[in-house]
């Protein structure tokens, strides 16, 4: 019964229109607008337009060393806030310096002169005073002065820890992440791994390479890394972890912890780091010195702590607090309760912003199977055709008046158009056209390299190129005992002082 009767209501449904029976203007279908018009004003429900979205501004303060410290209630809370204020501050990256530092150890005299009184029985007393000659030793700087490289850094990409690597994912503890059927699973690792990766990533910032390269390529006999620097395009993803920047800082949010901690790091990386300061030493050297030398990449703002805003986590971000804990022994139980309570302290190092100095980028015009001689070839022919569709361009216009205009005699001239013919840029016009743009001209075939996607191009400041830059005037300020206290920005800034600044007992 209900089912005749579901079938006879279906019957009375009309049944829908035929498309062609929509009705059409010009071969395009007409959709009656359901919008009002446009001069009133829409009116949500309750009469209140929404509030204009502004960005919001999180409290925070700057060390000394340029690292960016926030305690702000808004951050701890919501993981998008968090998000949006780690990537404003990754648009200003870090200082990046190199430190060369000589010095040496003398040996000086100097004469002390002491004072004694003296006395005897019948309590008269005399004084006197006597000499000694002392020897001490104390160090001399020949020359301290920092190049800055920060100038030379390229665009940040935010990367993520891979789950397989030990980190810091909200313990005390380096933990790693383990598939486990459906999910994920956290567990602690062992010491040996930790030692293991702590090589791994020193190695990886000597090397220059990127943070997220994972520890996976190393010869398992050997312990060396397995890669080469025209071999790595295979990992140029970031994001090596299972979780976003945006899924770490919602977990963050979500720990009631009194001491936890977010540390976003930025990380420099492109150049062999352990060539260029062999590089630097072995200039320096050059030029006779014999002292204590030391050479350092030095990287400072390169850190931003998130941590919660109690009575407790804030006196601890100040490293006189820390100091005075230590001093009246208080603070091993702080760490104690951080170390082992459950709502004590996390540590979340998952993820940063990365710099690179060099990197190499896919040349969108170029395919795969491609060679670098064939890609060359391509782009002086793309070259050459532009240069003469711009020459045909630059032709004047063919008019009536030209028409008109006799022709010369070719018995008098040899040549009907070798008047009339352009042999110039000046009179084809072409001398005040701009350049053509870099996109069609050949790249340097030492910044070209074939990889499986077809060819890719080197972008960014070789440190073979930065050590040529500068070779000179490393060697202009160890012989001119300079110290310098600010960076150096360009080679120019170093002027000889003196013609005589490299004879023996000019300074002294």
């Amino acid at each position: 019964g209900s089912s005749s009767a579901q079938g006879q209501r279906n019957d009375e449904l009309p049944p829908p229109p035929p498309f062609d029976s929509q009705r059409r203007n010009g071969g395009s279908v007409i959709i009656e607008s359901i919008y009002e018009p446009e001069d009133e004003e829409w009116v949500p429900f309750g009469g209140e337009q929404p509030p204009e979205f502004t960005p919001y501004r999180a409290q925070h303060w700057v060390t000394g060393d340029g690292d960016v410290v926030s305690h702000d209630s808004h951050l701890n809370e919501d993981g998008e806030a968090l998000y949006r204020f780690l990537l404003s501050t990754a648009t200003e990256p870090p200082k990046f310096l190199v430190r060369c530092r000589g010095t040496h150890r003398e040996t000086r005299t100097r004469v002390v002169t002491h004072s004694h009184t003296g006395g005897n029985n019948t309590s008269h007393h005399h004084h006197g005073t006597h000499t000694k000659t002392e020897t001490y030793t104390e160090t001399v700087v020949d020359f301290d002065f920092r190049i800055d490289i920060t100038q030379h850094l390229l665009g940040a990409s935010n990367w993520t820890v891979a789950d397989e690597e030990p980190a810091y994912r909200g313990k005390m503890v380096w933990e790693k992440e383990i598939q486990d059927g459906m999910s994920l699973e956290r567990k602690s690792t062992k010491r040996k791994e930790n030692k293991s990766f702590q090589k791994w990533d020193t190695f990886k910032k000597q090397s220059g390479l990127a943070p997220w390269v994972p520890m996976a390529h190393r010869d398992p006999l050997t312990d060396d890394a397995r890669y080469s620097s025209h071999g790595l395009l295979a990992l140029n993803t970031s994001m090596r972890s299972s979780r976003s920047v945006r899924n770490w800082a919602d977990d963050y949010c979500a720990s009631e912890k009194l001491l936890k901690e977010f540390m976003f790091e930025k990380v420099v990386y492109g150049w062999n780091m352990a060539a260029l300061e062999q590089s630097i030493t072995t200039l320096i050297k050059s030029t006779y010195y014999t002292g204590d030398l030391s050479v350092t990449f030095q990287t400072t703002g390169n850190k931003v702590y998130i941590r919660p805003d109690n009575w407790l986590s804030r006196p601890l971000s100040h490293w006189w607090v820390k100091l005075l804990l230590w001093i009246t022994l208080i603070y091993p139980f702080i760490w104690l309760f951080k170390r082992f309570a459950k709502n004590g302290g996390g540590i979340w190092r998952v993820a940063g912003a990365a710099y690179p100095l060099k990197e190499w980028v896919h040349c969108e015009d170029s395919v795969p199977g491609e060679d670098v001689a064939q890609y060359l070839m391509k782009k002086e022919e793309a070259y050459a055709r532009e240069q003469r569709d711009r020459a045909l361009a630059a032709l004047p216009a063919y008019t009536n008046t030209d028409q008109k205009a006799p022709l010369p005699d070719p018995a008098s001239t040899g040549d009907a158009w070798s008047v009339q013919r352009p042999r110039t840029l000046a009179q084809f016009n072409l001398s005040s056209l701009p350049s053509t743009s870099s996109a069609t001209q050949a790249p340097s075939m030492s910044r070209l390299k074939q990889t499986p996607k077809g060819i890719s191009e080197l972008v960014g400041l070789r440190e073979g190129e930065w050590f040529k830059m500068w070779e000179g005037t490393i060697t202009k300020l160890v012989l001119l005992r300079a110290e310098r206290s600010d960076p150096i920005f360009l080679p120019s800034e170093v002027v000889a002082e003196s013609a005589g600044a490299m004879l023996d007992g000019y300074h002294g």
